[in-house]
Protein backbone atom coordinates (compact mmCIF):
# COMPACT_ATOMS: atom_id res chain seq x y z
CA UNK A 1 0.00 0.00 0.00
CA UNK A 2 2.98 2.15 0.04
CA UNK A 3 4.39 4.58 -2.86
CA UNK A 4 7.92 6.25 -2.83
CA UNK A 5 9.20 9.16 -5.04
CA UNK A 6 12.70 10.04 -5.42
CA UNK A 7 13.90 13.31 -7.47
CA UNK A 8 16.86 15.71 -7.44
CA UNK A 9 16.10 19.85 -5.81
CA UNK A 10 17.55 22.55 -7.37
CA UNK A 11 20.96 22.33 -5.16
CA UNK A 12 21.33 18.71 -6.38
CA UNK A 13 20.35 17.19 -3.24
CA UNK A 14 18.34 13.56 -3.21
CA UNK A 15 15.17 14.43 -1.76
CA UNK A 16 12.12 11.56 -1.56
CA UNK A 17 8.49 11.12 -0.07
CA UNK A 18 6.12 8.37 0.29
CA UNK A 19 2.66 7.61 0.07
CA UNK A 20 1.90 5.38 3.39
CA UNK A 21 -1.53 3.68 2.72
CA UNK A 22 -4.07 6.90 3.91
CA UNK A 23 -1.50 10.15 3.29
CA UNK A 24 1.74 11.54 1.91
CA UNK A 25 4.43 11.56 4.63
CA UNK A 26 5.83 13.94 5.51
CA UNK A 27 3.68 15.79 4.15
CA UNK A 28 1.00 16.92 0.77
CA UNK A 29 4.09 19.36 -0.43
CA UNK A 30 7.30 18.43 1.54
CA UNK A 31 9.64 16.22 0.88
CA UNK A 32 12.39 14.34 3.26
CA UNK A 33 16.11 15.07 2.23
CA UNK A 34 18.70 12.68 1.72
CA UNK A 35 21.75 14.47 1.02
CA UNK A 36 24.26 13.97 -1.72
CA UNK A 37 25.25 16.33 -5.03
CA UNK A 38 24.21 14.13 -8.18
CA UNK A 39 24.27 14.57 -11.88
CA UNK A 40 22.19 12.09 -12.97
CA UNK A 41 18.24 10.81 -11.84
CA UNK A 42 18.04 8.79 -9.23
CA UNK A 43 16.90 5.31 -9.98
CA UNK A 44 15.48 3.26 -7.20
CA UNK A 45 13.64 -0.33 -6.28
CA UNK A 46 12.59 -2.18 -4.24
CA UNK A 47 14.26 -5.89 -2.92
CA UNK A 48 10.76 -7.06 -1.97
CA UNK A 49 6.96 -6.16 -1.55
CA UNK A 50 6.64 -8.28 2.08
CA UNK A 51 6.04 -7.35 5.39
CA UNK A 52 8.16 -9.52 7.00
CA UNK A 53 10.93 -8.65 6.95
CA UNK A 54 9.55 -4.59 5.73
CA UNK A 55 10.41 -3.89 2.19
CA UNK A 56 13.81 -2.86 1.62
CA UNK A 57 14.30 -0.25 -0.61
CA UNK A 58 18.04 0.79 -2.52
CA UNK A 59 18.45 4.21 -4.37
CA UNK A 60 21.68 5.25 -6.30
CA UNK A 61 22.43 8.20 -8.48
CA UNK A 62 26.07 9.80 -10.35
CA UNK A 63 27.36 12.29 -7.85
CA UNK A 64 29.30 15.20 -9.59
CA UNK A 65 32.29 13.59 -8.94
CA UNK A 66 31.56 11.21 -11.07
CA UNK A 67 30.89 8.21 -8.40
CA UNK A 68 27.95 5.97 -8.00
CA UNK A 69 26.43 6.35 -4.73
CA UNK A 70 24.08 4.29 -2.89
CA UNK A 71 21.82 3.96 0.43
CA UNK A 72 18.85 1.42 1.41
CA UNK A 73 15.83 2.15 3.26
CA UNK A 74 16.53 -1.12 6.13
CA UNK A 75 12.43 -1.33 6.93
CA UNK A 76 12.91 1.49 9.35
CA UNK A 77 15.83 3.53 8.55
CA UNK A 78 18.62 4.72 5.95
CA UNK A 79 21.66 3.24 5.43
CA UNK A 80 24.48 4.01 6.18
CA UNK A 81 22.71 7.10 7.68
CA UNK A 82 19.77 9.58 6.36
CA UNK A 83 22.20 11.93 4.49
CA UNK A 84 25.17 9.49 4.05
CA UNK A 85 25.62 7.75 1.07
CA UNK A 86 28.17 4.44 0.22
CA UNK A 87 30.29 4.75 -2.87
CA UNK A 88 30.00 2.23 -5.42
CA UNK A 89 33.22 3.34 -7.49
CA UNK A 90 34.34 4.87 -10.91
CA UNK A 91 33.71 2.29 -14.12
CA UNK A 92 36.63 0.96 -14.88
CA UNK A 93 37.63 2.50 -17.75
CA UNK A 94 38.09 5.82 -15.16
CA UNK A 95 36.22 7.90 -17.47
CA UNK A 96 32.83 9.56 -15.97
CA UNK A 97 29.47 7.86 -16.23
CA UNK A 98 27.77 9.22 -19.19
CA UNK A 99 24.28 8.31 -19.08
CA UNK A 100 21.74 7.58 -15.79
CA UNK A 101 22.19 3.71 -14.33
CA UNK A 102 19.91 1.11 -14.30
CA UNK A 103 19.04 -1.01 -11.52
CA UNK A 104 16.41 -4.43 -10.83
CA UNK A 105 15.31 -5.31 -7.38
CA UNK A 106 12.90 -7.89 -6.48
CA UNK A 107 13.16 -9.77 -9.99
CA UNK A 108 16.68 -9.55 -10.96
CA UNK A 109 18.74 -12.94 -9.97
CA UNK A 110 20.60 -11.22 -6.91
CA UNK A 111 19.39 -8.37 -4.36
CA UNK A 112 20.46 -5.68 -6.30
CA UNK A 113 21.58 -5.44 -10.17
CA UNK A 114 23.22 -2.05 -11.42
CA UNK A 115 23.95 -1.69 -15.17
CA UNK A 116 25.67 2.10 -15.88
CA UNK A 117 27.32 3.29 -18.59
CA UNK A 118 30.73 5.00 -18.98
CA UNK A 119 31.68 7.86 -20.88
CA UNK A 120 33.26 5.05 -23.74
CA UNK A 121 29.87 4.08 -24.01
CA UNK A 122 30.66 0.22 -22.91
CA UNK A 123 28.00 -0.95 -20.46
CA UNK A 124 29.78 -2.08 -17.04
CA UNK A 125 27.78 -4.13 -14.18
CA UNK A 126 27.35 -5.31 -10.39
CA UNK A 127 25.48 -6.77 -7.87
CA UNK A 128 24.33 -7.26 -4.27
CA UNK A 129 25.11 -10.47 -3.53
CA UNK A 130 22.14 -12.87 -1.68
CA UNK A 131 24.64 -15.03 0.35
CA UNK A 132 27.40 -12.81 1.18
CA UNK A 133 25.62 -9.69 1.41
CA UNK A 134 28.76 -8.10 -0.37
CA UNK A 135 28.84 -6.38 -3.56
CA UNK A 136 30.43 -8.02 -6.12
CA UNK A 137 33.12 -8.24 -8.05
CA UNK A 138 33.56 -5.82 -5.13
CA UNK A 139 32.29 -2.35 -3.49
CA UNK A 140 34.67 -0.38 -6.28
CA UNK A 141 35.26 -2.67 -8.92
CA UNK A 142 32.81 -3.23 -12.48
CA UNK A 143 32.13 -6.51 -14.93
CA UNK A 144 32.36 -5.37 -18.30
CA UNK A 145 29.94 -6.48 -20.41
CA UNK A 146 30.97 -4.37 -23.81
CA UNK A 147 29.21 -3.38 -26.09
CA UNK A 148 28.29 0.56 -27.45
CA UNK A 149 25.14 1.85 -25.64
CA UNK A 150 23.33 4.70 -24.78
CA UNK A 151 21.26 4.92 -20.84
CA UNK A 152 20.35 1.52 -19.96
CA UNK A 153 17.49 -0.41 -19.01
CA UNK A 154 16.99 -3.80 -17.12
CA UNK A 155 14.27 -6.13 -16.10
CA UNK A 156 14.50 -9.57 -14.60
CA UNK A 157 11.91 -12.65 -15.39
CA UNK A 158 11.37 -16.19 -14.11
CA UNK A 159 12.88 -18.46 -16.90
CA UNK A 160 14.26 -21.34 -17.46
CA UNK A 161 18.65 -22.29 -18.18
CA UNK A 162 21.13 -24.61 -18.10
CA UNK A 163 21.24 -24.72 -14.41
CA UNK A 164 17.56 -24.55 -13.96
CA UNK A 165 14.86 -22.55 -13.37
CA UNK A 166 15.45 -18.58 -11.89
CA UNK A 167 15.63 -15.68 -12.41
CA UNK A 168 17.09 -13.96 -15.59
CA UNK A 169 18.47 -10.46 -16.04
CA UNK A 170 18.37 -8.55 -19.05
CA UNK A 171 20.10 -5.53 -20.24
CA UNK A 172 18.63 -3.21 -23.34
CA UNK A 173 20.98 0.19 -25.10
CA UNK A 174 20.02 2.03 -27.65
CA UNK A 175 22.97 1.75 -30.18
CA UNK A 176 23.44 3.10 -33.90
CA UNK A 177 22.45 -0.22 -35.58
CA UNK A 178 19.59 -0.86 -33.14
CA UNK A 179 18.15 -1.80 -29.71
CA UNK A 180 21.15 -4.02 -28.14
CA UNK A 181 20.37 -6.92 -25.63
CA UNK A 182 22.17 -9.18 -23.95
CA UNK A 183 21.40 -11.40 -21.23
CA UNK A 184 22.10 -13.33 -17.86
CA UNK A 185 21.45 -16.83 -18.55
CA UNK A 186 21.90 -17.99 -14.90
CA UNK A 187 25.13 -19.57 -15.54
CA UNK A 188 26.67 -17.27 -18.29
CA UNK A 189 26.15 -13.87 -20.15
CA UNK A 190 24.38 -14.12 -23.55
CA UNK A 191 25.47 -14.21 -26.77
CA UNK A 192 28.71 -13.68 -24.87
CA UNK A 193 30.49 -11.48 -21.95
CA UNK A 194 30.93 -8.54 -24.17
CA UNK A 195 28.54 -9.77 -27.12
CA UNK A 196 24.91 -8.14 -27.76
CA UNK A 197 22.30 -9.42 -30.25
CA UNK A 198 20.64 -6.73 -32.35
CA UNK A 199 16.83 -6.16 -31.80
CA UNK A 200 16.50 -3.38 -34.53
CA UNK A 201 14.51 -0.37 -34.53
CA UNK A 202 15.84 3.41 -34.45
CA UNK A 203 15.20 4.24 -31.04
CA UNK A 204 16.41 6.58 -28.10
CA UNK A 205 15.79 6.26 -24.48
CA UNK A 206 14.45 2.88 -23.59
CA UNK A 207 12.19 1.26 -20.50
CA UNK A 208 11.82 -2.70 -19.70
CA UNK A 209 9.20 -3.59 -18.20
CA UNK A 210 9.07 -6.19 -15.40
CA UNK A 211 8.00 -9.73 -15.82
CA UNK A 212 3.95 -10.50 -16.03
CA UNK A 213 4.28 -14.29 -15.94
CA UNK A 214 7.64 -16.88 -16.69
CA UNK A 215 9.06 -16.33 -19.65
CA UNK A 216 7.46 -13.01 -20.11
CA UNK A 217 8.09 -9.08 -20.55
CA UNK A 218 7.86 -6.05 -22.49
CA UNK A 219 10.13 -2.94 -23.46
CA UNK A 220 9.40 0.44 -24.59
CA UNK A 221 11.48 2.89 -27.10
CA UNK A 222 11.06 6.56 -27.63
CA UNK A 223 11.73 7.32 -31.65
CA UNK A 224 14.43 9.46 -32.80
CA UNK A 225 13.45 9.36 -36.58
CA UNK A 226 10.04 9.92 -38.67
CA UNK A 227 7.94 9.60 -37.16
CA UNK A 228 10.03 11.63 -34.05
CA UNK A 229 9.18 10.63 -30.73
CA UNK A 230 6.63 8.28 -31.02
CA UNK A 231 6.80 5.19 -28.67
CA UNK A 232 7.28 1.67 -29.79
CA UNK A 233 7.28 -1.68 -28.32
CA UNK A 234 8.18 -5.00 -28.21
CA UNK A 235 7.60 -7.94 -25.85
CA UNK A 236 9.05 -11.65 -24.94
CA UNK A 237 6.84 -14.13 -24.74
CA UNK A 238 7.95 -17.75 -24.08
CA UNK A 239 10.82 -17.75 -26.12
CA UNK A 240 10.26 -15.49 -29.17
CA UNK A 241 10.13 -12.25 -29.51
CA UNK A 242 7.26 -10.43 -30.92
CA UNK A 243 6.19 -9.04 -33.31
CA UNK A 244 9.64 -10.43 -34.16
CA UNK A 245 13.03 -10.52 -33.16
CA UNK A 246 13.87 -7.08 -34.92
CA UNK A 247 10.59 -5.82 -35.65
CA UNK A 248 8.74 -2.92 -33.00
CA UNK A 249 4.71 -2.07 -32.64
Amino acid sequence: GQFWIFALGADRQMIYKYWDGNVWQPSESDWEPLGGDFISSPCAVARNFTYSPPCWIDVIAVSNKNVLCHKFWDGSEWQPSQMGWDTLGWLPSFVPFGYNPAMTGYEGPNLVDIVAVGNDNKAYYKYLDEATGNWQPSQSDWEELGGSIGEPAVTGFSGSSASGSSLLFNVFGASSGGVAHKYWDGTAWQPSQTGWENLGGNLGRLAAGGASGPFQFDVFGIGVANPFDSAFHKWFNNGIWQPSVTGWE
